[in-house]
């Protein structure tokens, strides 16, 4: 149960709105399109880790105030929005809580426990329509087929690596002009290039299906990135940080270390079952057109 000094707490600290916990307007409850939205954001918690969805809370983390809720009846529709728009049944504590600043409705969503959960369609009660989100840093955003078809296999996804790079896949990012693909938002710099040195018959390819242009940029990205490194790491330097009367100094050192020279022919080719290998693309040569750069290993 929550108590009025953890919602306070909660509020009043802006890292506490993260993956877990939400807030929403108490008007959320009153029209199809809000009940809609509302179970959206329950489907896209239970796929994740669970959380607070807490309604009573404006945009600007103020309080609606009081007596905003027909508390039984409000519940009464959380609970109908639960039972019949969302599939695998779902059990989630709705908990009414009166605080000095205003009145607030708390569902606890719990983690999934197996098979991810969907907004769901319904036509003389049988489910004519499985809609699956789930919720990220940036956002709520639906699953693609190859994300769908790892949550029902998997529990979550684990990252067992002692270091890792993690990037985010926008599908309402930026496209690269005039091909329509859509690419990720980092080391974009790499991606026009690449792309404009693919033949045409290639690109369509690419383009027919979602999954295709995800796992093209899957696989392109481990390249591109040797190449934006390379550009970072130019040189290898460490840094120096000096304190004098106070304040703080830093500056680079130049060092020279033992390292060995990597050419692009002498790059991993990509694996028989990639996507790349089934298109016949020859992605060392289209380095080599992009001048794509030596590279040095420590």
């Amino acid at each position: 149960m929550t108590d009025c000094e953890e919602l306070r707490n909660i509020v009043n600290n802006p890292d506490e709105e993260n993956l877990k916990i939400e807030f929403k307007n108490s008007n959320i409850l009153n029209t199809n399109e809000g009940k809609k939205k509302l179970a959206i954001e329950i489907v896209a918690f239970v796929n994740k880790y669970g959380g607070r969805l807490i309604l009573g809370i404006n945009d600007d983390r103020t309080f609606e105030g009081k007596n905003v809720f027909d508390v039984d009846t409000d519940k009464g529709k959380i609970t109908g929005i639960i039972r019949d728009r969302i599939s695998p049944i779902l059990n989630c504590e709705v908990e009414f809580l009166p605080c000095t600043e205003g009145d607030v409705i708390i569902i606890n969503i719990p983690k999934r426990k197996d098979i991810p959960h969907a907004v769901v369609k319904k036509s003389d009660g049988k489910i004519i329509n499985r809609e699956y989100y789930i919720r990220t840093s940036h956002g709520i955003r639906d699953v693609s087929d190859k994300e769908l078809q790892y949550l029902f296999k998997e529990e979550s996804i684990n990252f067992s690596y002692p270091f890792k790079i993690v990037i985010n896949y926008l599908r309402d990012s930026l496209t690269i002009p005039p091909l329509g693909i859509e690419r990720p938002i980092c080391v974009q710099g790499y991606y026009l290039p690449l792309i404009e040195k693919l033949p045409k018959e290639i690109i369509k390819s690419i383009k027919k299906e979602f999954d295709n242009k995800f796992r093209f940029f899957m696989e392109i990205t481990p390249y591109l990135l040797l190449s934006s490194f390379s550009d970072y790491f130019i040189y290898s330097w460490l840094i120096k940080i000096q304190r004098h009367n106070g304040q703080r100094r830093s500056s680079a050192i130049s060092i020279n270390v033992p390292k060995k020279r990597i050419l692009i022919k002498e790059l991993p080719d990509p694996s028989n079952n990639s996507l790349l290998s089934s298109l016949s693309i020859d992605i060392k040569k289209i380095f080599e057109k992009m001048s794509f750069p030596h590279f040095f290993v420590l």
